[in-house]
């Protein structure tokens, strides 16, 4: 129960800050007034015609409470610098791991969902493997930070994080390199 109260506190002192931010007034004002309609919600009255997908009321930006999360989630946007280009590209390092998995552990480490990053193409999982992995809005001292989280797996490393403009897309390779180790096998069963 004291987390829940203490999570009461911090949103109404972010409420707060939104409230004292030149302009938000007459936002305020908006919303004051939007609470004072009864019966207009997602409620089960009368007020929702139900079509044939069994569903009703309105769907849409209007909806109560809808505008609060935005502008919360306007807070949150507006901590990114608007000259620094919206995707993070870093150097992947890993061996005997699947792309996908390694994306995913990267990921749960940082805070973010898998969608949130890109790469070109799979390597194989049974290799030791470099390729480039695109993040969206990923602050390279984060990524820098999760190096040293307890579950950090040592298979992973990272370098050259550097911000570019364009998201890295599937298929846009640049070409691949191959180094194979034959072992074990007798010389007289190679034809150079």
């Amino acid at each position: 129960a004291g987390g829940a109260r203490v999570m009461r506190v911090w949103m109404r002192e972010a409420e707060r800050k939104v409230k004292s931010l030149p302009g938000a007034g007459v936002a305020a004002a908006e919303e004051q007034g939007k609470k004072g309609k009864k019966g207009k919600g997602k409620g089960k009255g009368k007020g929702g015609k139900k079509g044939k997908g069994g569903k009703g009321g309105k769907a849409g930006p209007t909806g109560g409470g809808a505008e609060t999360v935005g502008e919360f989630g306007t807070l949150r946007r507006e901590g990114w610098p608007k000259d620094r280009p919206d995707y993070l590209y870093f150097r992947l390092y890993k061996e005997n791991l699947g792309t996908g998995e390694a994306v995913t552990m990267i990921a749960r480490i940082v805070g973010r969902s898998p969608k949130q990053f890109s790469f070109a193409g799979t390597k194989d999982k049974r290799a030791i493997t470099v390729q480039h992995i695109c993040a969206h809005r990923l602050p390279a001292d984060q990524l820098r930070r999760s190096l040293l989280h307890r579950n950090w797996d040592k298979r992973i490393r990272i370098s050259d994080l550097e911000y570019r403009s364009e998201r890295l897309r599937l298929g846009r390779l640049g070409g691949n390199h191959f180094r194979i180790a034959l072992r074990r096998v007798p010389p007289a069963a190679v034809d150079v």
